[in-house]
């Protein structure tokens, strides 16, 4: 995989999150706003740009998968712009859109994983919380990370998942809670 500044199929500009989907590697390249999609040789497949058939992508920031229905569908977390539509768009396993929730709530997301088959969790970077989503993208949980860690100013950009715990490592100092 190249990376390239203007947008190439098959080359990346600005790649920030991968996922294993269906045999596939999937990755959300933000500044050419799709995500694309490869196979496990690392060859090029197809690119995902849109979803309703004319809506485009912005500023794709995370790629994950779930199951939902005994259904592995892939979410991809869009991080919305000027700080608003922060979405998360949902495909089958032939990359059809399914649908899409919207959380105007979210201030500036930068990362989302999944957990377990049927959960993500998404860094809300500067509201400064931690969100659980179950499969039917439902919050179920809110972390809140600047409380835990006792810094006002405590900015996680990606979770991650060790072994069974969730991490949120802060950006600038890291510190973990």
């Amino acid at each position: 995989i190249l990376f390239s500044r203007e947008y190439q199929k098959g080359k990346l500009s600005r790649p920030t999150s991968f996922c294993i989907f269906n045999g596939n590697i999937c990755v959300s390249d933000r500044e050419n706003d799709c995500v694309q999609v490869f196979d496990k040789n690392i060859i090029y497949k197809k690119d995902i740009k849109k979803y309703y058939d004319s809506i485009f992508i912005k500023r794709p920031t995370s790629v994950a998968t779930i199951k939902v229905k005994n259904k592995y569908i892939l979410a991809l977390l869009e991080r919305g712009d000027k700080n608003e539509n922060a979405k998360i768009i949902l495909f089958d396993d032939r990359f059809k859109f399914i649908t899409y929730k919207l959380f105007s709530f979210l201030n500036d997301p930068q990362g989302m994983i999944s957990f377990g088959e049927e959960f993500l969790c998404i860094s809300d970077t500067r509201n400064r919380k931690g969100l659980i989503l179950n499969k039917d993208l439902k919050v179920i949980n809110s972390i809140k990370l600047d409380f835990l860690s006792d810094d006002p100013r405590f900015l996680c950009r990606v979770p991650s998942l060790v072994g069974d715990e969730l991490w949120f490592i802060d950006y600038k100092s890291g510190l973990t809670v």
